[in-house]
């Protein structure tokens, strides 16, 4: 009878003991299931999997991990992603992925300290993880230490040496310093790399317009504006490419283009004003020539344009009212055009 009763004891004391363990394999299972879910593309469901593996084992960080990203990635539900990050790294502080995951929240949030902290602890674990060098790198240009961010760069190539965005990194680096030649290099080898790096085909191209090779800027910017997700910018500038060739139509098509996709700048109504009046477009180049000095009243360049071009439309609005009351017959044959100057107005 006292064996019966010291099994007894046993077995009570044991029990949540071997409650715990049958739960953590269940969580395994819904956990491997959630994976499962996931490859297949059946997001819903693979959400509700990872929140069943965790309410069984609420120190599972690995599903904490992924459910984070996938509240980041699939449903854009950054702040659950978020706090999900946080409970990977209660359960496990050397979680690499959940590192590197809360980190990039921080860098996009411009909290580059705590993304810094981050990285740096993540690279203790995975030393040669090229993506880590490269963010660390990037903190470091946006902090403007651009000596510590060269580094960075070198060990991510270092790491992995066909990772583009380094060299692209390095390519920026030259820019700011003006070192053309390097700068051409590095995003030669970016886009080498990965041949749908848009950002990489957009400063190259920006370079090659600032050194007159328009042809190849323009083809630069044709790849950026297929491979960038706001495609605003290439457009602008192959644009201002097309305007140092004369190409004024395809200048203003691309202006046009830029400001639908919600790029404006007083710049670009400012040139596609311009572009508009050597197509004889007048009328149409006033509304643009007003919204650029509206858009920075203090630039005189714009100033001038705007009264250029009103003054012309004045003009030619006089002209059109004389040839409404004057008889046909009174218009002079004689009468021609001066273009002997190259400039619209």
């Amino acid at each position: 009878m006292k064996a019966l009763r010291i099994v007894s004891l046993l077995i009570v004391l044991l029990m949540p003991a071997l409650l715990l363990a049958g739960n953590v394999e269940d969580a395994k299972k819904e956990y491997r299931k959630a994976n499962d879910w996931l490859e297949k593309g059946e997001t819903e469901e693979a959400l509700k999997a990872y929140t069943r593996a965790i309410k069984l084992n609420p120190k599972l960080a690995d599903a904490y991990y992924a459910r984070g990203r996938l509240y980041a990635k699939t449903f854009k539900q950054h702040e659950k992603a978020f706090q999900d990050y946080n409970q990977a790294l209660k359960h496990n502080k050397k979680h690499v992925g959940a590192l590197r995951a809360r980190a990039n929240v921080y860098f996009y949030k411009k909290d580059y300290d705590n993304a810094l902290k981050d990285y740096t602890t993540a690279l203790r674990h995975d030393r040669t993880n090229h993506y880590l060098h490269t963010q660390v790198g990037r903190i470091h240009m946006q902090q403007g230490d651009t000596r510590k961010a060269m580094r960075e760069f070198e060990k991510a190539i270092k790491g992995w040496s066909n990772a583009p965005d380094p060299h692209y990194y390095i390519g920026m680096i030259w820019l700011q310093d003006g070192r053309d030649n390097r700068a051409m290099k590095e995003l030669s080898i970016a886009i080498d790399l990965n041949p749908k790096h848009g950002s990489a085909y957009n400063e190259r191209g920006k370079l090659r317009l600032k050194n007159g090779d328009y042809d190849e800027a323009i083809k630069d910017f044709a790849q950026a504006k297929n491979h960038l997700s706001s495609a605003g910018e290439p457009l602008f500038n192959r644009a201002n490419a097309y305007m140092n060739i004369k190409e004024y139509q395809k200048a203003v098509r691309d202006y046009t283009g830029a400001i639908r996709l919600e790029y404006e700048t007083a710049e670009l109504y400012f040139n596609r004003s311009i572009a508009k009046c050597y197509l004889g477009k007048f009328e149409e180049a006033l509304p643009d020539a007003k919204k650029a000095e509206e858009m920075d009243p203090k630039d005189l360049r714009f100033k001038r344009l705007r009264f250029n071009v009103n003054l012309k439309v004045q003009q030619i609005r006089k002209k059109r009212e004389a040839e409404t009351k004057k008889p046909k017959d009174d218009a002079n044959p004689d009468d021609k055009k001066d273009d002997s100057d190259d400039s619209p107005l």
